[in-house]
């Protein structure tokens, strides 16, 4: 009997480990499933940027098909950010365009540098 309560012991000791073990993986399955949503939000905020923006990045001479794609965008990301669980970010993407910080590095890796002559006396 001694031996049966001491195996069962171990059993439950070993599937301790390996339920915390699952919990490790889906706890980082759900940390990268929202980021994957919060990098469509991004991509789709700056997309809105070619429309609604009001300094260098709005194109002012979008067609209407251009325009109801720029939209549609954004009401697709709005869509299934929120039926998959991140209303507060599908309302984030409804009301706000804008470039992400990660974004604006991408972008300024690519803005060509201007070089300065400094005045030597």
């Amino acid at each position: 009997m001694q031996e049966e309560i001491r195996s069962l012991s171990e059993t439950t000791e070993e599937q301790k480990k390996i339920i915390v073990d699952k919990n490790k993986k889906i706890e980082a399955w759900k940390t990268a499933h929202r980021d994957s949503y919060v990098t469509l939000a991004n991509v789709t905020k700056a997309v809105g940027m070619l429309k609604y923006d009001d300094g260098d990045y709005k194109v002012n001479s979008l067609s209407p098909k251009q325009e109801r794609l720029i939209d549609s965008i954004a009401d697709y990301t709005a869509f299934w950010v929120k039926h998959d669980g991140y209303p507060a970010l599908a309302v984030e993407v409804e009301k706000n365009i804008g470039i992400s910080k990660g974004i604006q590095e991408f972008v300024d890796e690519r803005t060509p540098k201007v070089k300065s002559r400094g005045l030597s006396l």
